[in-house]
């Protein structure tokens, strides 16, 4: 299945779908179709995809059924507002910083190695702060008015009922490690469109205790598919000539070990 396809299965029938960063609305579109939500938020930080978005959403008729918010990150939610979450197609770390800029009081980094600097919205570097806006719709800059709810609080009054589905296009390893250090518990599916394979992640908090992750676990995760072992392999490959850093190279030695022992069931 495509990355759309394999997203939408892992959608559970929800009351409200969010999705962060959904561009053209494609994905909120073809769930509600589906009725796997009974309402859905289409969020983004950008004004221009959300233009055509809500030309998508008019073309589809489902206006009624598809909010469409420019915001930050979880911002734009009003809290406990959606019970599944998608934040897809953009990278690990930039998921991590959407976690820590809606969840901040209660969210621990797993090492200070994870980011450069601390954790920051993207809206700090946008033109209009989120602060500076007190109405609850936007301008997009062509007489489309977007909602633009900032509350003071995101979902996470009760979060063990938000289930999260994320598929990081890179810095996979570090979302898994920031996950599990934050307390959820994480299952995997894996997308395939032509060549490329992506990592569907589906997280929910848990008050259980976490399970027990090592170094090898959160290189190789939940996966278990000999051509994607093989994918990553290829790649650690091509750039392994090009590390001078002693530390570099073992670490990428230790996990082309870790790929054989896999693809040779060892």
């Amino acid at each position: 299945m495509n990355r759309l396809q394999t997203i939408l299965s892992r959608i559970e029938k929800c009351e409200t779908l969010a999705d962060i960063g959904t561009d053209h609305a494609y994905l909120p579109i073809e769930a509600v179709r589906a009725g796997l939500c009974e309402r859905a938020i289409a969020c983004d930080i950008v004004a221009g995809p959300l233009h055509i978005a809500k030309k998508n959403i008019r073309a589809a008729q489902l206006e009624h059924k598809i909010d469409v918010r420019l915001g930050d990150g979880l911002r734009p939610l009003r809290e406990n507002e959606a019970d599944c979450i998608v934040i897809a197609g953009m990278g690990g770390m930039n998921i991590i910083e959407i976690f820590c800029g809606g969840f901040a009081p209660g969210a621990v980094l797993p090492s200070a190695s994870l980011l450069s600097e601390p954790p920051r919205t993207f809206l700090e570097n946008a033109e209009t702060s989120q602060n500076e806006v007190s109405d609850k719709s936007f301008e997009g800059g062509s007489g489309e008015t977007f909602s633009k709810v900032s509350p003071e609080k995101i979902p996470e009054k009760n979060p063990k009922k938000i289930k999260f589905i994320l598929q990081p296009q890179h810095d996979l390893e570090e979302l898994r490690r920031f996950l599990i250090a934050n307390g959820y518990k994480i299952n995997e599916t894996l997308a395939r469109e032509r060549s490329r394979f992506y990592v569907v992640v589906d997280a929910q908090k848990s008050c259980e205790n976490s399970d027990r992750w090592t170094d090898r676990d959160f290189f190789l995760g939940k996966i278990d598919d000999k051509n994607y072992f093989r994918a990553l392999r290829e790649k650690i490959e091509k750039y392994f000539d090009s590390l001078t850093e002693k530390n570099s190279r073992d670490a990428a030695q230790k996990k082309l070990e870790w790929l054989e022992e896999k693809i040779h069931d060892r």
